[in-house]
């Protein structure tokens, strides 16, 4: 996990025996090149963003090696990468943020604007949401600063944090670097006769995809459907990034 922390992958390239600054140039802006050994495999194994204020140099920098070598690197998606997608719909004006059931001690939006005395507006939903969402509660910060680190002006406001995350995701967005990841990154590779996956693997998830139930057959076929599974999901996304009531009169988004 590398989580955004520019120098911990700069340290890591550093000491690595397959990967290298080409012209041992990186940069502190990102503006170099890595270079992978000609007999060299780098598998990620996600959670790219979040921590540090790298996130946008070490997506970009991962993206590019990629795709001058997408037979020798892979790209594991973790549920720092994955959780990105929900900002584009739940920061829209007007829209309905969506609640954590899967944590009893999150804070309801409402609940944590009146606790913290803030009004209701998009820079303090990104901030209640990169705390209680499975982010981090100083990515806000971390964010900011890279922005102004990036730009011509050396500076960046609330909004410019905003805009950045949802324009990262957005499929219409000129530059939606964090789509891309989601795009070419996969839940699941078989590299030789080993198996990587973000985190863990529980018994009971083995074999199985959502919506198919078990996958028989040898694990290459499991991990093909289950990526496969992911790219539908992502497909519908891009489709319908935005909230919309469904016949049921459900609220929905694609993916």
């Amino acid at each position: 996990d590398v989580e955004g922390n520019w120098e911990y992958f700069c340290h890591f390239v550093q000491r690595s025996e397959v990967l290298s600054w080409e012209d041992d140039v990186q940069g502190p802006f990102g503006l170099g090149k890595v270079r992978l050994a000609q007999s060299g495999i780098l598998v990620f194994g996600g959670d790219a963003p979040d921590k540090g204020p790298g996130d946008i140099r070490f997506v970009r920098t991962l993206l590019d090696l990629q795709s001058r070598h997408p037979e020798r690197v892979f790209i594991i998606l973790g549920n720092r990468d994955l959780n990105k997608l929900r900002f584009y719909a739940e920061l829209e004006l007007g829209a309905e943020p969506f609640d954590l059931p899967w944590d009893p001690n999150a804070k309801s939006l409402q609940s944590w604007l009146e606790v913290s005395n803030l009004g209701d507006t998009r820079v303090n939903r990104l901030r209640w949401m990169l705390h209680f969402a499975g982010c981090q509660r100083t990515t806000f910060k971390t964010r900011r600063q890279e922005l102004a680190m990036l730009s011509n002006k050396f500076s960046a406001t609330d909004e410019d944090v905003v805009d950045s995350f949802q324009s990262a995701v957005d499929p219409s967005s000129k530059d939606p670097w964090m789509l891309q990841l989601l795009k070419v990154g996969k839940l699941a590779v078989v590299v030789g006769d080993t198996l990587f996956v973000h985190g863990g693997l529980h018994d009971e998830v083995l074999e199985q995809v959502p919506g198919k139930g078990k996958i028989t057959g040898i694990i290459e076929d499991w991990v093909n459907q289950l990526n496969a599974w992911k790219d539908e999901q992502l497909e519908a996304y891009c489709r319908q990034p935005s909230w919309y009531v469904d016949t049921k009169g459900q609220r929905r988004r694609g993916g």
